[in-house]
C-alpha cells in the first residue's frame, strides 16, 4: 500500500541568524498518523542518495513501520510488511526500522520482527522495485533472543561500509547454544558483503548480573568511516566507545562515562554519533542522573579529533541540559557540526566556532515537544532534522539552509598534562614536560617569550615540549619561573585565547617549599 499524505506547513520561512552564520528554516507536518490512538511515532532513521534524495522509516504504536521518501518532489509513504520464514507468512508487526543507502544508492532496511525474536532485511534496488523484506538467517543461531522494545524507548541502528557490508546493534536478552545468558547485552550483528547470514557477537553484558544487574547497549549508535566501524551505547551506569577495522572484527572499547551505584537514575542513553569528513567524531548521549553531586547530568557531546593522539572532549550542552534530551547529530560536507534535540520543545543548533564553541539555536518551536529525533545532511549542506512527539501524531520535518557557505571550526590546541617538581635546591638541575592536543591534530608548536636564561625550551615535534633548567648556586632562596603558549599554523599568535602554562619554582636550602603550576586553557 503506497500513500502520498498531505503535507501541513506549521511555519513559514524564516530567516534566523546565529552568531556570523545565517539560516533560512521551514518546518512541515509531512506525516499524520490516522490509524494509532495513542498518538506516538517512534525511531526515526534517515538516509540521502546520491542525487539527494531523503529516504525515511518510522514506526508507529501499532507496530507498524512506514517508508518515506520525496523523491518525486513530494513526500510519498507506504506501510512496510515482511515474510516470516519461521510462520511461513506474511506479517505487518515491525519494530524499531533502520534504513542506509549504499554507494550504488541501493535502499537497505533492517527492523525487529513481530515477536522481538529475530530482526528483517530487505534491500530495494535504486532501479525500482520492492524492499522484498523477509526474517534473516543469524550464525551461530541463538537459542533465545529478545530485542528490548521499542515501547520501553529503546533503539537500535544500522550502518554500512564501504564494501556494501551491513552493521547492526541492539540491547537484546540473548541465550547462545549451550544456553549460557547474556542478560541486558550490548548484541552487534555482522552481515559481509554478498554474505547471506548475519554474523552474532556480545559486545558487552554485566558478569556480576546476579550481584548488580547492570545493562549495556542502551540506544546505541553505529557508524562506518574508511576502513573503521565505531560504536557507542549507553547502559544502567556506564556509556562506551567501541571501534575495530571493518575486516579484523576485533572490537576495542574505552569508557566514556561510568557512574557507580550511589547515584541515583544513573542511566546513560540517548546515544547520537557523527563523524566528518577528515575523521573527528561527535558523540551525544543523555545522562539520567539527578544527584547533584554527581558530575554528569543532562545533554552532554563528547568531541575527539582525528589524529591518534587525539583524546576525548566533553562539553555540557550549553542551555539547561536537563531540559534538552534525545540528540541526534550530524556533521555538513564542510565539517560543520548540527544537533536536533526534542524533550520540552522541538529544537535544532549548530556549533559557532568562537573560543568557547557556542552552541547557538537555529530553530525552536516551544508549541511542540520532541521525543524522537533525526538529523541528515545532503551534499549541497541542506539539514534535513525529523521529529516526533509522545504527544500527537504527527511526523515533523524542518529544513534548514545556511546563507552562506559553512566552514569546520578549528580551534586552538590546550595544554593537557605536565610534569616536573616545584621544590629545588641551589645547583639542582631540573627538567619538566608540556603535552598538548589539537582539537584538528593541526601541528603544535610552543612559544616562551621571555624567561630567565637558565631555562631551556626544547619543542619534540609530537606535541610535547621539554624543558631544562640548572637553578643558580648559592645559599639564598629564589622564585624563578616561566610562561609556555602552544599555538598551531592556523592559531600562530599569542593572544587572550591562546593555552599557557606557568612554573613557579621555589629554591630553598632543603629544597622542601613548594612552588606553583598553572595551566589556562581559555578556550573549550
Amino acid at each position: 500500500m503506497k500513500t502520498s499524505f498531505f503535507t501541513i506547513i506549521l511555519a513559514f520561512l524564516l530567516a534566523f541568524s546565529a552568531g556570523a552564520q545565517e539560516f533560512t528554516s521551514e518546518m512541515k507536518t509531512i506525516f499524520t498518523d490516522t490509524e494509532s490512538s495513542s498518538f506516538r511515532i517512534q525511531q526515526i532513521e534517515s538516509a540521502i542518495d546520491s542525487k539527494d534524495n531523503v529516504h525515511i522509516v518510522f514506526m508507529n504504536s501499532e507496530n507498524h513501520v512506514y517508508y518515506g521518501t520525496n523523491k518525486t518532489g513530494e513526500w510519498s509513504f507506504e506501510r512496510l510488511k515482511y515474510f516470516d520464514t519461521y510462520y511461513k507468512e506474511d506479517a505487518d508487526i515491525m519494530q524499531q526500522p533502520n534504513i542506509v543507502v549504499d554507494n550504488n544508492d541501493n535502499l537497505h532496511i533492517v527492523a525487529i520482527d513481530q515477536n522481538r525474536q529475530n530482526f528483517v532485511y530487505g534491500m530495494k534496488s535504486a532501479n525500482g522495485g520492492e524492499f522484498n523484506l523477509k526474517s534473516v538467517e543469524i550464525t551461530p543461531t541463538p537459542s533465545y533472543l529478545s530485542v528490548f522494545s521499542a515501547m520501553s524507548g529503546e533503539t537500535t541502528d544500522l550502518a554500512i561500509d564501504k564494501n556494501g557490508g551491513l552493521h547492526f546493534v541492539c540491547k537484546a536478552d540473548y541465550r547462545d547454544e549451550s544456553d549460557f545468558s547474556y542478560n541486558q547485552a550490548a548484541v552487534y550483528f555482522e552481515k559481509p558483503a554478498n554474505a547471506e547470514k548475519w554474523q552474532l557477537s556480545v559486545l558487552m553484558y554485566d558478569k556480576e548480573w546476579d550481584d548488580r544487574s547492570w545493562s549495556y547497549g542502551d540506544n546505541a549508535s553505529i557508524l562506518c568511516y574508511q576502513d573503521k566501524v565505531y560504536l557507542t551505547f549507553g547502559g544502567s551506569n556506564e556509556l562506551f566507545f567501541g571501534s575495530r577495522n571493518i575486516s579484523s572484527g576485533v572490537w576495542n572499547f574505552e569508557p566514556l562515562v561510568s557512574t557507580s551505584d550511589e547515584f541515583i537514575n544513573s542511566k546513560k542513553w540517548m546515544t547520537s554519533m557523527a563523524v566528518d569528513k577528515n575523521g573527528s567524531l561527535k558523540v551525544a548521549f543523555f545522562d539520567e542522573t539527578d544527584d547533584e553531586n554527581s558530575p554528569w547530568h543532562g545533554l552532554t557531546v563528547f568531541s575527539k579529533g582525528a589524529c591518534i593522539s587525539s583524546g576525548w572532549n566533553a562539553t555540557e550542552y550549553f542551555d539547561n541540559s536537563r531540559a534538552k534530551s534525545v540528540p541526534s547529530v550530524a556533521f555538513d560536507n564542510n565539517g560543520h557540526f548540527y544537533m536536533a534535540l526534542g524533550r520540552n520543545e522541538l529544537t535544532l543548533v549548530h556549533q559557532t566556532c568562537d573560543c568557547k564553541a557556542t552552541y547557538e539555536k537555529i530553530y525552536e518551536n516551544t508549541d511542540n515537544k520532541g521525543d524522537f529525533t533525526n538529523i541528515v545532511v545532503d551534499k549541497n549542506n541542506t539539514i534535513y532534522a525529523f521529529y516526533s512527539s509522545n504527544h500527537d501524531n504527527h511526523l515533523y520535518l524542518l529544513t534548514t539552509k545556511p546563507r552562506e557557505s559553512t566552514s569546520a571550526c578549528n580551534f586552538t590546541p590546550r595544554i593537557t598534562n605536565y610534569t616536573g617538581k616545584t621544590n629545588l635546591k641551589p645547583g639542582e638541575k631540573w627538567t619538566a614536560t608540556i603535552t598538548a592536543q589539537d582539537p584538528e591534530c593541526d601541528k603544535i608548536k610552543f612559544e616562551s617569550i621571555i624567561h630567565n636564561d637558565i631555562f631551556t625550551v626544547t619543542d619534540n615535534g609530537n606535541g610535547t615540549a621539554t624543558i631544562t633548567a640548572t637553578m643558580p648556586e648559592g645559599s639564598g632562596t629564589g622564585t624563578p619561573g616561566l610562561s609556555v603558549w602552544a599555538l598551531d599554523d592556523k592559531h600562530p599568535d599569542i593572544d587572550d585565547n591562546t593555552s599557557v602554562i606557568t612554573f613557579e619554582l621555589k629554591i630553598t636550602a632543603g629544597g622542601t617549599e613548594e612552588g606553583n603550576i598553572t595551566i589556562k586553557n581559555p578556550c573549550k
